[in-house]
């Protein structure tokens, strides 16, 4: 009895694990593709602004990027709780939802301090306020959209949605490579690099929303928040390393 007891739980993790090597290549794969996707969509926009944009765009764009890039580092990661949630050992439905107010509260805060950075940006560039003040206001909104996406997307991640996962980061690239060649043939220089980046972001929570079914409550658990608050501050620090160098 206890040899055939011990072969019926040999075959139950046989089962266990044969699924979870198929859930990890359905994973790659559907991981892989929606990478390919974007990348191949960022090279043909690439290739449309290359040939639209003069240097002096092209580059501005480029050093507004930069500062974006540093600030989504913190902002758009909800100081690192989208991590938090990934990794969380538990995390119930009430946390999730309290999760969302704090992440977006951080993209909102993010976008603000990108819109006020205005001049520090014209500065280190040598250009003038004026030149740099109404694109830092198209970029702002990206903060707001990715504070709001970090939690239903950490979700999915969480539960290993990789279809779903691939489908909004397709969704997003397309969006975002769309915008920034149709804008660059439209003739609107730097703007179209930079409108296509909040596009991308607005476009992609709208798809997070949709794939993980998600929906915020008023109501927050305390504990839960800043148990995710103060993992994710942890990490910040190696984030902001990472995309500074």
């Amino acid at each position: 009895r206890d040899v055939e007891r011990s072969r019926g739980l040999g075959d139950v993790y046989k089962r266990q694990s044969d699924g979870s090597a198929q859930s990890m290549r359905s994973g790659i794969f559907w991981i892989g593709l929606a990478t390919a996707f974007a990348r191949l969509a960022d090279a043909l926009a690439l290739i449309v602004v290359a040939a639209n944009l003069s240097a002096t765009e092209f580059g501005i764009a480029t050093a507004i990027k930069a500062v974006q890039s540093i600030m989504e580092a913190g902002a758009g990661t909800g100081l690192g709780t989208s991590v938090a949630i990934v990794q969380a050992p538990k995390l119930s439905l009430a946390g999730a939802r309290s999760a969302f107010w704090y992440t977006a509260a951080i993209g909102l805060l993010g976008a603000g301090l990108l819109v006020g950075a205005a001049q520090p940006v014209a500065w280190w560039n040598n250009l003038e306020l004026s030149e740099v003040s109404p694109l830092l206001m198209i970029a702002a909104p990206r903060f707001i959209f990715l504070g709001a996406a970090a939690t239903p997307f950490a979700l999915m991640h969480r539960r290993t949605q990789f279809k779903g996962i691939a489908i909004v980061e397709a969704v997003g690239a397309a969006s975002g490579a769309l915008t920034r060649g149709g804008l660059a043939l439209a003739g609107f220089g730097s703007a179209a690099v930079i409108a296509a980046g909040t596009v991308q972001a607005g476009a992609l929570m709208v798809a997070c929303f949709i794939a993980s079914r998600f929906s915020p409550t008023l109501s927050i658990a305390w504990a839960e928040v800043k148990a995710l608050a103060r993992y994710g501050l942890s990490i910040t620090g190696a984030m902001l390393g990472a995309v500074l160098q």
